[in-house]
Formats: C-alpha cells, sequence, structure tokens
C-alpha cells in the first residue's frame, strides 16, 4: 500500500508565492517515492505522481488518500448515462486508478492519514531548508534538486527495510499504454465535418 496527498505552502520562504509539494510514500518501509512540486493540489500532480511510481517500481495494489476533489467526487449531480449504469463516473485520478486496478481507499478523517502528514511534517523541516540554503527559489528548480538529490538523501536517513523481500508491486504488463490510461480522458462526439469539438477547441481528425 502507498499513501499520497499534497501540502500547500510557502515552501520557498514568505517572500515567494505559495505552492503544493506532491508526495508519495510506501506504506511498509516508509520510502519516498516521488515528489515534485505543483503550482497547487490537483489533477496534473496527482496524474504525474502515478506515472512516475509505475514506471520506476509498477503497479500498486492499494493507494490510501484523502477526500480531495481531484481523488473524490462530491458532487451531487449524475448524469443520465451515470443514471443508467448506477454510479457516478470517477475523477480523472480516479479513472487512471481503475484501468490500471488499483484499489483506493479514502480516510475519513485527518487523523486517519497520520503517516503521510508525519512525513509532511519532516518534508517542511527539510525541503523549506535545504533549497534556500543552495540558493533555490522556483519550482523548476527545485523538482531538479529532489529528483538529482534529496530523495536518495530521505530514503537513505528514514526508509527501513520491508520485513518480507517479496514484491508487492505488479509489473507492467507490455500491452498497457500509460501515456494514454495515465491522462485526461473526455468523453466528445464526432461531428458530420470529422472534427470533435471539446471546450473552446476544435480539433481535425485526419
Amino acid at each position: 500500500m502507498m499513501l499520497w496527498d499534497g501540502s500547500p505552502h510557502r515552501w520557498f520562504g514568505p517572500d515567494h508565492p505559495p505552492c503544493c509539494l506532491m508526495a508519495a510514500i510506501d506504506d511498509g518501509t516508509g520510502k519516498l517515492l516521488a515528489a515534485p512540486f505543483f503550482p497547487f493540489e490537483g489533477y496534473s500532480g496527482y496524474l504525474w505522481l502515478l506515472k512516475e511510481m509505475v514506471k520506476k517500481y509498477g503497479i500498486p495494489m492499494i493507494i490510501y488518500q484523502d477526500r480531495h476533489g481531484a481523488l473524490h467526487r462530491k458532487d451531487n449531480h449524475w448524469s443520465l448515462e451515470e443514471q443508467l449504469a448506477g454510479r457516478q463516473e470517477p475523477t480523472q485520478v480516479g479513472l487512471a486508478l481503475e484501468a490500471l486496478g488499483v484499489q483506493s481507499i479514502s480516510a475519513l478523517s485527518p487523523e486517519a492519514k497520520g503517516k503521510v502528514k508525519k512525513l509532511f511534517t519532516i518534508l517542511q523541516d527539510r525541503v523549506g531548508a535545504e533549497p534556500r540554503l543552495r540558493g533555490i527559489v522556483t519550482m523548476e528548480e527545485a523538482n531538479g534538486f529532489l529528483q538529482s538529490t534529496f530523495l536518495k538523501a530521505f530514503n537513505r536517513r528514514f526508509a527501513v527495510r520491508p520485513r518480507e523481500s517479496q514484491k508487492a508491486w505488479r509489473e507492467v504488463s507490455k500491452n498497457l499504454d500509460l501515456h494514454r490510461i495515465i491522462s485526461f480522458r473526455y468523453a466528445a462526439t464526432v461531428g458530420k465535418d470529422d472534427t470533435v469539438r471539446l471546450g473552446g477547441l476544435i480539433l481535425d481528425i485526419p
């Protein structure tokens, strides 16, 4: 099982605008699996985390998460298609998890996510200080620092060996198109002029 969350904070000091550190942690080992900065907590960050983890480690069995709007539908609107199907469509992240066969469990209280909250307490102490000491004040620079240096150092310090050596991550089948599965997906109708209208876009189909 893995846990993930986002933490909005003034990560680069009071003189810089806030942004959100997204992070995923392995429940069994405490290993920090991935951690990028994004402007805010939302679909893009969670889909990036999911794709990064799947490419590096495989497909997790269970993801434990909160009830953020990017992860859990909060509206009471049911389309006609949803009424006929007897269920609401999941979010964009939920669609990707379903396609990968990942079970998601939503925490019902902040206390239920104690491990990931503790993680962000540690990260606010370390990630908040180390980039500033290196003169890093942008998300792009900070993401480079996280990937090249910080994750390895963090895991050497805090990750522990698993009790069982058997790998719990499922291997990714060669038939799975991760770029298609872990992406934004929308239903649209092809017009008689061989175009698809999506929002303000008109897409020509060759």
